[in-house]
């Protein structure tokens, strides 16, 4: 899960994580990728940072649409915008551009697992 500190300009240490804030030395060290279980033991002291297309091609080595969420967010994209992730992030079993409610929530918890695991 992507994060950055809630002060802007600090740094802290979680466990062997280093979580700078959004604006610390001009925002050259980005977000720090850490598990789901330290983020909801700190959210007092974090804030989700978005996926970027830019984040998603270097993880997974493919282009992906123009795109930036925060997976708590990850809902509230187009059909078209979570289909193009999916299959990004290797989700083979998409039958169609049409999704219904459950096959939309589907996806999103698919698309969730796969990025907080990685």
């Amino acid at each position: 899960m992507l994060v950055y500190l809630k002060s802007p300009m600090g740094y802290t240490q979680i466990g062997p994580y280093r979580i700078y804030g959004r604006k610390f030395a001009y925002g050259i060290f980005g977000s720090t990728d850490i598990p789901r279980t330290i983020y909801s033991e700190n959210q007092n002291i974090l804030d989700e940072a978005d996926y970027t297309k830019e984040w998603l091609e270097e993880k997974f080595n493919i282009e992906f649409p123009n795109v930036s969420f925060k997976l708590s967010k990850l809902h509230n994209l187009t059909n078209k915008q979570l289909i193009d992730i999916a299959r990004g992030v290797g989700i083979k079993y998409i039958k169609n551009d049409k999704l219904n409610r459950k096959e939309k929530y589907a996806i999103c918890r698919s698309i969730y697992n796969i990025l907080v695991r990685n």
